[in-house]
């Protein structure tokens, strides 16, 4: 695992790093293993992925702002991501397809939620 995290780290260009995450899928059947790389599209980390299926997850990106900390929130968004067709992380390519499927700073901030009063 080290060796491949270093390989990534060594390719990725300056500041790439702090934006990738690894998703590890285990066939609970056989035990095996597989690893991919997850680009956050905008936040500074994931509060959870949730797995829809064997293939599709929903990410929760977010920014680590909010009422938690008394500043304001600005990135709190929900991907769904499909790992078919990414390649494992073990051949240093194929992040997971993302499409962002809500903005929930945004929808808060329409259902009258101030950007300070979401954690």
């Amino acid at each position: 695992m080290a060796s491949i995290a270093r390989a990534l780290v060594a390719s990725a260009p300056d500041g790439a790093t702090s934006k990738m995450l690894r998703i590890v899928t285990i066939d609970i059947a056989t035990g095996t293993t597989h690893e991919h790389h997850y680009n956050l599209a905008n936040g500074s980390g994931v509060s959870e992925i949730t797995a829809l299926n064997n293939h599709e997850f929903i990410v929760d990106e977010r920014d680590g702002k909010g009422l938690g900390d008394g500043s304001t929130a600005r990135v709190k968004t929900l991907f769904k991501i499909d790992l078919n067709g990414a390649t494992d992380i073990t051949n240093l390519t194929g992040s997971a397809a993302a499409n962002a499927v809500v903005d929930l700073v945004a929808l808060l901030n329409t259902n009258g939620v101030a950007s300070t009063q979401i954690p």
